[in-house]
This record gives C-alpha cells, sequence and structure tokens, in this order.
C-alpha cells in the first residue's frame, strides 16, 4: 500500500513538474511574441488602422454626440476629431503598455495565453488640449478652431497631444481602456507557436467592431 502510494506521489509530482515546465516553456514563447510585437509589427498595423479613420471619426462623432459649437467652424471642428481619432490609436499601438494576464487550457500540445493592451482613451485628453489651445493660441478664454487650417500649428498640436498621451501612460491610475487579446499557441517539437501575431488578433478584432458598428 505504501509504494502505491509513493509511486502516485511520485507521478503527481512528475505532473506538476511538467506543467510547470510547460508554462515557463509557454511564457517565454509568449513574451518573445510581446517583444516581436514591440519591435516590428506597430507600424504596419498603425497604417492599416489609419485607412479607417474617417468613418472611426464618423462613428466617434455620433456615438458621443458631439457637434460644433459654431457651425461655420464645420471644417476645423471636423480637423480637431480627426485628430483625436489618430491620437487613440497612436495610444492603442505606439503609448500602451502588453502585458501577460493567464495561461489557461494546457493540453499536450495546445494552450491559450490571454495579454491585456492597456492605453488612455484620447477623449479623455480633450479637456486638457483645450486648456493648452486656449492658453498658447486663444483670446480672452477662448480659441478659434480654425488655427487648426494652420498645419504648422496642427501639427504643433499633435505633438502635444502624443507628449500628453505619453505623460498619462506613466501612472497607471490614468489608464482608463484594458483590451484583452486571446492567443492561442501550439507545441510544434519542442517550441510553442503562436497561431498568429498579436497585430493580426489587434486589426482583426478592430475590423469585426467596426463592421459590427
Amino acid at each position: 500500500m505504501k509504494k502505491i502510494l509513493l509511486f502516485l506521489l511520485l507521478f503527481i509530482n512528475i505532473l506538476s513538474f511538467s506543467e510547470f515546465n510547460d508554462k515557463a516553456q509557454l511564457k517565454s514563447a509568449i513574451n518573445k511574441t510581446i517583444n516581436q510585437f514591440n519591435e516590428t509589427e506597430k507600424n504596419k498595423l498603425f497604417n492599416e488602422m489609419m485607412k479607417k479613420k474617417s468613418v472611426l471619426t464618423d462613428e466617434m462623432i455620433q456615438f458621443n454626440g458631439m457637434e460644433a459649437a459654431d457651425k461655420k467652424k464645420q471644417k476645423s471642428f471636423r480637423i480637431l476629431m480627426e485628430m483625436i481619432t489618430e491620437q487613440h490609436l497612436k495610444n492603442i499601438i505606439y503609448n500602451s503598455k502588453i502585458e501577460l494576464y493567464d495561461i489557461t487550457n494546457i493540453s499536450k500540445n495546445k494552450a491559450n495565453g490571454t495579454l491585456e493592451l492597456k492605453f488612455v482613451d484620447a477623449l479623455d485628453t480633450l479637456s486638457k488640449l483645450k486648456e493648452y489651445m486656449i492658453k498658447k493660441y486663444g483670446k480672452n478664454g477662448q480659441v478659434d478652431l480654425d488655427i487648426l487650417l494652420n498645419e504648422k500649428i496642427k501639427s504643433e498640436i499633435s505633438q502635444y497631444l502624443d507628449i500628453y498621451s505619453k505623460e498619462l501612460m506613466k501612472n497607471d491610475k490614468n489608464i482608463t481602456e484594458i483590451m484583452d487579446i486571446e492567443l492561442r499557441f501550439e507545441l510544434k517539437g519542442n517550441e510553442w507557436i503562436p497561431k498568429e501575431s498579436i497585430s493580426n488578433y489587434i486589426l482583426k478584432n478592430f475590423l469585426e467592431n467596426y463592421k459590427n458598428n
């Protein structure tokens, strides 16, 4: 009876070690996938998502019930909203943190890795942006949106918006959005390989949400 018990304990320990080893190898593969996204995939993903900038801006304006305070400023209002959309995409891709959240459903040759992509909603920067524009370009506590028709000023304001967004990301309390990324991995040989890249997952789900909306 003692021999059977010892055998069972040994068997359980072997299984536990095997699962621990699989998780360690899988965690290493996930970190490699994250590094690949950070180092090689971002520019292409950003360019693909920017193709939808106009449509995304329409949806943002409609969903939030936004409109120009001055009907004569429709063009400059549109420019501002497209700047916010572009910054939102930058926040998703460039000004974000991506971290491993969990590893689940480990079998002999398959497993799932859940990642979290954390970023700041660009709409949350609007009030600060307004303060900045009034301080630098305004008169009597007001700012004329038509300053955005000047490409040099528009570029300068865009740079400020990006710098401010980066500053917000230095404090986790400012993070307002978390996107779950579910990656499937398969064991091929002695290496865990993702079924798709992080950028493909983001783009695929981004397009699906766009179609649903």
